[in-house]
């Protein structure tokens, strides 16, 4: 095993799969991360054996407005977003039992990756996973609505102390399967399985990930 030159803490995967699944090709991947990443999955997939998982970008604006300008390599903006996220959905709950709606437990699962190319601030890549049955759709995130997408955006812009309307251009959710649904029961579930965590495995790549400044640059739900 072939340690990272700019941190021997960590393990370079060169293979095509990591336990037995599918990786990103023609990128260095961390293996520790590798390893991170299957378990929040397999975490979700015990507790919710049906999860919907989200992929969503977050870039931090340039502008003096933002607590974490000019120093982007703190992982604080991050960390407000998920608490900001988690209290949203809980409150969400909280309001749909006050009306009589039924209920479906969630627990927010996330994996983050933070990276900077040549761009003056860093950007975050996540993984959201939550209870399929709670959740299923982001909903219209063309705009600010009461909806799973809303929610995202609004938590960003929490974390950045902006509008939330300001933080659309700042999220960003791939045009290409924005969502996954994962069925533990389902047939296929393990191509399903296989493609999200190739999908995924892109948080675990070296490229773009600084090293050496004292901050996190991958993270992940641990229980």
């Amino acid at each position: 095993m072939t340690k990272y030159s700019n941190n021997r803490n960590l393990t370079i995967h060169d293979e095509p799969k990591f336990n037995n699944w599918d990786v990103l090709a023609n990128y260095q991947l961390c293996q520790e991360y590798l390893g991170k990443i299957q378990n929040v999955l397999n975490n979700s997939l015990q507790q919710y054996p049906r999860t919907f998982v989200v992929r969503v970008d977050l870039h931090l604006p340039k502008v003096m407005s933002c607590p974490d300008y000019p120093s982007g390599f703190s992982t604080e903006a991050i960390t407000r977003f998920i608490e900001s996220l988690k209290s949203q959905l809980k409150a969400h709950q909280e309001r749909s039992r006050r009306e009589h709606k039924r209920v479906h437990p969630n627990t927010l699962r996330f994996i983050w990756a933070k990276e900077q190319c040549e761009s003056v601030m860093p950007h975050y890549h996540l993984a959201l996973l939550l209870n399929n049955d709670a959740y299923y759709t982001l909903g219209d995130y063309k705009t600010v609505q009461d909806n799973l997408a809303g929610r995202i955006y609004t938590a960003w812009a929490r974390a950045l102390n902006i509008e939330p309307v300001k933080a659309i251009g700042l999220v960003h959710f791939p045009e290409r399967n924005p969502t996954y649904h994962l069925n533990a029961n389902s047939c296929d579930f393990a191509d399903s399985f296989n493609s999200i965590f190739i999908r995924v495995s892109y948080l675990a790549k070296f490229h773009s990930k600084h090293f050496g400044d004292r901050t996190k640059n991958f993270s992940c739900s641990w229980q």
